[in-house]
């Protein structure tokens, strides 16, 4: 797997990411994994955060959220992260929504064509509680055959997929954007959001949910993990990843 994008913000600070716009910041209150997470404000503010990676034939991308009770109107709704092109008329390949539905929180899937027509749209309510989502873009082959998918989880539970799709100049022609955002929020909308944890890789293998614990690894260098002390001198329990995979 090749990991594209790794952001946990345990740097304390957006120097993760390519650039931010209004005033999402790094905090330890914001962490929904380790120390610090993203604290995004709500509103009618665009608040944004997002980093730029070289286009792929796929894109696989996981990240947390936590609405941390978020104050939304009846029918207030804002966008909270998407998969761009980074350039020309920055078109959406993906984006997610969150939304009241019901009286519920509800957060709504839609990717698109090369016409730019939503090829999958779906929506998951989801609890005040943290939640990771999930998405799978493939491009199709060509520019003129139709042989493209998406497919987007929520928990580890496939919401929705699409085959036949045609993408290729959508994921063709420019770079990715990955962002993670309050845009276009309603006046109704108010209180700070939480992401944290975001992954994405270009090989298409499945990310999943965070696992912790010196029993993810079993081996290093081939020595068992179990009778190892140091790894380059550090103390195993200081250690939280090896080779990017959670310890």
């Amino acid at each position: 797997m090749t990991t594209v994008v790794d952001i946990d913000l345990e740097t304390g600070n957006l120097t993760e990411f390519t650039a931010t716009a209004g005033t999402p910041t790094a905090t330890a209150g914001a962490a929904l994994h380790g120390s610090y997470g993203l604290n995004v404000p709500l509103g009618t503010t665009n608040q944004r955060a997002y980093l730029n990676v070289a286009k792929s034939t796929s894109f696989r991308y996981r990240f947390y959220f936590d609405p941390n009770g978020a104050t939304l109107g009846a029918s207030d709704v804002f966008t909270m992260q998407g998969i761009y092109q980074n350039g020309g008329s920055f078109s959406t390949i993906a984006q997610m929504e969150f939304r009241m539905s019901g009286g519920n929180y509800n957060v709504r899937f839609r990717s698109f064509n090369d016409a730019g027509t939503t090829v999958l749209d779906d929506n998951v309510n989801v609890t005040d509680a943290t939640h990771y989502a999930e998405v799978y873009c493939v491009q199709a082959v060509t520019d003129v055959s139709s042989d493209g998918s998406y497919e987007w989880f929520m928990d580890g539970v496939s919401q929705g997929s699409v085959a036949s799709v045609d993408n290729y100049n959508r994921m063709f022609d420019q770079g990715f954007r990955f962002q993670v955002a309050c845009e276009n929020g309603d006046a109704g909308t108010s209180g700070n959001f939480f992401f944290d944890d975001m992954l994405a890789n270009d090989t298409g293998v499945a990310i999943g949910a965070i696992t912790t614990g010196w029993a993810n690894i079993t081996k290093v260098n081939g020595v068992a993990s179990a009778s190892i002390a140091k790894v380059n001198s550090v103390a195993v329990a200081s250690i939280s990843k090896i080779n990017g995979v959670s310890v």
